[in-house]
């Protein structure tokens, strides 16, 4: 049985990546899944584990964009039915460094309501 701190969802949100604080440094996708303590994402891109990112995410709830800071704990090569012959991608697991609680509140409150529309 998996053990995690943090519950996830696979409630979709909209996240920009950046090293650097440079916008050619930036990667634009949606998470696979979220909870308060980080975000797994698929992306075109391997960043190597321990890469210390900044993170904006679109909690598409009418509230300014999250900001904080977060760390590649790991980084998986992935293929698909629907890439056949395209790049590889990377299923790719980022846990928040500094996230302030107000946020964590914020995304918690978020995956509870979003559990129990599921239902």
């Amino acid at each position: 049985m998996e053990r995690r701190r943090f519950a996830r969802s696979d409630y979709p949100c909209l996240i920009i990546l950046r090293k650097d604080k440079l916008p050619e440094q930036s990667i634009l996708t949606h998470t696979e899944n979220i909870s308060a303590g980080g975000v797994e994402v698929v992306i075109a891109k391997k960043i190597n584990t321990l890469t210390e990112i900044d993170l904006e995410i679109d909690l598409k709830d009418t509230l300014p964009n999250v900001f904080t800071k977060g760390v590649v704990r790991w980084a998986q090569e992935t293929f698909s039915k629907k890439q056949k012959g395209k790049s590889p991608r990377y299923d790719t697991g980022i846990q928040f460094l500094d996230l302030k609680e107000e946020y964590k509140r914020r995304i918690q409150n978020i995956i509870d309501n979003y559990f129990r529309r599921k239902g």
